[in-house]
This record gives C-alpha cells, structure tokens and sequence, in this order.
C-alpha cells in the first residue's frame, strides 16, 4: 500500500534526523540510486546538454547524503560533481577507460562522511576469462567505497554497479555470482548499501537471489511514499506507464528502510532520463 508523505509529517520529521540516545548510537541517513543514461549512447532522447541542469536539480533537491550514479561518463560525473560542490566521489581511474565509457561513480556528502577505503572490481573482464565465448560489452565496474560517518563514527561499505547485459545470458548469471562473491568477501559481517541497475524485475532469478544475502529496501520499507513502481518508463511520460523495476537500493538485513520512494520527476511530460531515480531513508545503527 502506498502513502503520501503529507499523512506522516511526524515520520517524516523522524527520518530527517541523527538520532543518539542513551543506547546504541543510530545514524539516520538517505540513499539515491540513478541512472542519468550516457550523455553519447545513440539511444538517447535528449541530449546531455538539454538535461542536465534537471538532472542537477533533482538531486540537489532531495540531497542525499550517498548517491550512486549509472550511465554516468567522467564528463558528466564531472560537471555534476561541480555543480552540486557538496559531494565527493569515487569512480575507477583506468589507463585503458575510453571516453564515453560508463563509470558508475558514488557520490557522498563530505560534509556527512568520508572515505577510508575505495576500489573497483572489473566483474565482467573476470567472467570472461571463465566463459568460452564472452558476450560483448562485459566490461562491468562494480565499485566500492568504505565509508565513515564523521559524528558518529560508523563505517559502512557503499557498491555500485549496471548489468547491462541481456538478462538471459549466462553471462549476466554469471556476472550476479560474481558480484556476491566479491561483495560478501569484502565485506564480512559488516554494513552494506547495493545500489544496481539491474535490467531485471524483481521477479528475475538474479533478483531472487541477491535477496538470499541483501534486502530490497522496496520490500523491506517501513513505509513507501511513491505512487510509482516502474523505474525505466522511457523518456516520456504516460497516464499508465510501461517498464520494469530494475533499478535497486539493496540493504544488508541490519539495516532497517525506513522509506523508499521512486521519485516522478517529469517536466512538461519529459524525463531527464529513461530511468528514475530511487531514493530511500535509512537507518544504520
């Protein structure tokens, strides 16, 4: 069931805050994952340059405090890292990246956190080397930055990535089992945010299976404040939208969601992009 915000002006006064009692200290926090799409993919709508003011504004708006970026070249990681001055990130720096290459950086406010540890794991240049005929385009980041927050000292490790391999191949199964492997190893028994375009629904295998070791913060939420599920409509928007669910903000399970939302952020009938953003508060305690 879906709520509007309105009805939850005490929640929401709730969320917005660091919470430290006389208990375990619990960092209230917001999480936005988004695919911007490739300011030089052929597929593209609307340009870069037509956008990406509104692309700015979106998340200066909403001002989450860790955001991960896919479809994001270094250019546009760039401007926007400049225009919105209150963020830090991490994307890989490569000698072989070619220009236009998509880098799914994670943004996080300096003011909130800072990083002690960072890397990239090359997921689909490792499944390559596994498989007898790789599929083209393997080429997949999965990030990651370690995180602490700076009042209360808490760590958290933050993962990045877009699968956008077709969601039948063996190399997209493969490519999820990788990805487990290498996050659940990093990590140990520590706290975790996922943030995925998966280019698959909920009810895909891979999907099923990353909820063996993470929650989707879309089920697991105390409370959903979106009237939304679709997350890549396209670049227009109709009355009854078509599209999946295939961008998530996974959680490890001792992290309580206390909203999720998929955010309507069209403009005379016009999106930014073919995806929307996810944004989620949550608890890390």
């Amino acid at each position: 069931m879906f709520f509007r915000l309105l009805m939850f002006p005490a929640l929401f006064v709730l969320l917005s805050a660091t919470v430290e009692t006389g208990g375990p200290i619990r960092v209230m926090t917001s999480v936005m994952t988004y695919n911007i799409h490739l300011e030089n993919c052929k597929e593209s709508h609307r340009p870069w340059e037509e956008r990406k003011a509104m692309v700015a504004q979106i998340i200066h708006s909403r001002a989450p405090e860790i955001l991960g970026l896919q479809g994001a070249t270094l250019g546009q990681t760039d401007w926007l890292n400049a225009s919105l001055k209150d963020y830090e990130y991490y994307a890989p720096a490569h000698n072989s990246l070619e220009m236009g290459v998509d880098l799914c950086p994670i943004l996080y406010s300096r003011n909130s956190f800072e990083s002690v540890g960072q890397g990239t794991y090359l997921v689909g240049e490792a499944v390559s080397k596994i498989e007898a005929k790789p599929e083209k385009n393997t080429s997949q980041f999965l990030n990651w930055v370690k995180l602490k927050h700076r009042s209360s000292q808490k760590e958290i490790y933050v993962f990045n990535t877009r699968i956008h391999l077709n969601p039948s191949s063996t190399n997209h199964r493969a490519i999820v089992q990788r990805m487990e492997d290498y996050i659940t190893e990093l990590v140990q028994d520590e706290t975790f945010i996922f943030l995925a375009d998966m280019a698959q629904g909920p009810e895909s295998e891979a999907i099923k299976g990353i909820g063996q070791w993470a929650n989707d913060s879309e089920s697991n939420s105390l409370v959903s404040i979106s009237d939304k599920e679709v997350t890549n409509p396209g670049w227009k928007k109709f009355r009854k939208e078509e599209g999946h669910r295939t961008d998530y903000i996974f959680l490890s399970f001792d992290i309580p969601a206390n909203s999720y939302e998929v955010l309507d952020v069209a403009q005379e009938g016009e999106y930014p992009s073919d995806h929307l953003p996810v944004f989620c508060r949550l608890r890390i305690q």
